[in-house]
């Protein structure tokens, strides 16, 4: 679809705003309005993410940032050293590893921001919109299941990070796991939802990404 006329649109609109905390392209401004359909709702939620990111403190964060500290021994996710077969970066989640009743929410939000600035990065190095995502449920029980988590993750991907994620591949999803989406589902739009792709087995995934590229060491 040409948004080229949204583009423009908006575009003035952000010349009476000096924006401080966020780089803005067309690119970027293609990606809100994608997300949020109209060009006034674009221009808010651009505001909403300039706003955020200060008081967030996103430029300070770094790999020695408390939350993301704390974080980072739970071996739940890895950005990968690779890419899929569209040459987007790769991140893996082993959601067994995760602990409902361990986690701090507020340091994995801080963790989620700091991954999700590390994708984007690479993203920008490889000249691709958008990233992968690999959720593994192998191994999966209802101790890791944490819906608060997940709606902190999706609300930092709708709200600041739009369009970023292009697609999720959900491995290994247990028998017990449908009633789970059902309820998921419900939170997704149409646009979000396409994105989720459950893979049925390993000539399915190959599709997406070379088989090697699956973690062995997170356990």
């Amino acid at each position: 679809m040409d948004r080229s006329a949204d583009i423009a649109k908006l575009k003035e609109k952000l010349k009476v705003i000096e924006i401080k905390n966020m780089e803005i392209d067309d690119k970027v401004l293609r990606r809100y309005l994608v997300a949020h359909r109209k060009v006034d709702a674009a221009f808010e939620k651009i505001l909403a993410t300039d706003k955020w990111r200060e008081e967030f403190g996103v430029a300070q964060l770094t790999g020695d940032s408390p939350g993301v500290k704390r974080s980072q021994g739970h071996r739940v996710y890895r950005l990968l050293d690779a890419k899929d077969k569209l040459g987007r970066p790769v991140g893996y989640i082993l959601a067994r590893n995760h602990s409902f009743r361990k986690r701090n929410l507020e340091d994995l939000t801080q963790f989620i921001v700091w991954k999700m600035e590390e994708g984007c990065a690479r993203c920008q190095e490889s000249g691709i919109e958008n990233t992968c995502a690999l959720y593994d449920l192998k191994g999966f029980t209802l101790a890791s299941l944490d819906y608060p988590l997940l709606r902190v993750l999706y609300s930092t991907l709708i709200d600041h990070y739009p369009e970023r994620l292009g697609v999720c591949l959900v491995l290994n999803a247990p028998a017990f796991f449908p009633p789970i989406w059902a309820i998921l589902r419900t939170w997704l739009d149409e646009n979000s939802a396409s994105k989720i792709k459950f893979i049925k087995n390993d000539e399915e995934l190959a599709t997406y990404v070379d088989l090697s590229i699956i973690p062995t060491d997170m356990d």
